[in-house]
This record gives structure tokens, sequence and C-alpha cells, in this order.
């Protein structure tokens, strides 16, 4: 009897070991749910783009430095100019109706196109690699690129 006795209450000892173990992996879990890379990942699709020089992707440039920083690195930034468009309307039209399909990229400003339909013969081009345009006369023509 001494022998069920000491069992009982070894596998209690046991038991309450184990539901603490669980209490503290909890904890951890929760602790673990707030990382660098949780937080940064968050940050960065907090924003439905990152546009060069906007400002979301300037608060995604600063919460990425202040976590490098914490973790004691000296990050660097740098710089180079670069073209951005901005797309405020996408739709093909042929015979005067709409043609289904058309991706629409919310993809930032662009001061080099015209308030205006672009008219323009359509010129398939496959991926649009340089294989695929090779030798094609693009000149005042529309490209049309597989997605």
């Amino acid at each position: 009897m001494s022998k069920m006795i000491y069992k009982i209450s070894n596998m209690k000892a046991v038991i309450k070991a184990t539901v603490a173990g669980l209490a503290f992996m909890a904890v951890t879990c929760a602790a673990v749910a707030d990382t660098v890379y949780n937080r940064v990942y968050n940050e960065l699709a907090a924003h439905p783009n990152r546009i060069a020089g906007s400002e979301a992707l300037n608060t995604c440039f600063d919460t990425l430095e202040k976590e490098l920083r914490a973790a004691g690195l000296d990050p660097k930034y740098q710089t180079f100019d670069t073209l951005v468009q901005k797309t405020e309307k996408c739709e093909v039209t042929y015979a005067g109706q709409p043609v289904s399909g058309v991706l629409m990229v919310n993809n930032g400003p662009a001061a080099f196109v015209l308030d205006e339909p672009i008219n323009a013969p359509l010129v398939y081009v496959k991926s649009g690699s340089i294989t695929d345009i090779e030798g094609v006369d693009l000149k005042g023509k529309i490209a049309v690129v597989e997605a």
C-alpha cells in the first residue's frame, strides 16, 4: 500500500510539473509571438505598397533599422536614383469594349504618363525577357506580357 501511495504522490508531482511546464510554454509562446521577424513582417504587411521614396517605405526602413540596432548591428543606407511610376487607372478596350483580365497594380507615381488614353497596336512578347523582345519592333506599340 505504501508503494502505491508513493507512486500516486510521485504521479501528482509529475502532473504538477507538467502543468507548470505547459504554463511556462504558453507564456514563452506569447513572447515568441512578438519576435523580431513578426514585428518586421507586420510592419511590412501594414502597407499596401512600399514605393521608393514613400512614407510607407521609410516607415518600414525605420522599423528594420531599429531591430538591427537592437541586435547590436550598425545598418547603413545605400542611396541610388530610380524611376517610380503610378498607375491610377488601367484598362484595355477593343472596338470600344473593355477587355477583361488586365491586372491593375498600384505601383507609385508616374510623372511621364499622360492623363489621356494611349492608343497603339498590341504586340505579344511572351514573358517580356530580353530574348522574347530581341528583334521585335515595339516603337509606338504596347507590349502584352504574360503575367
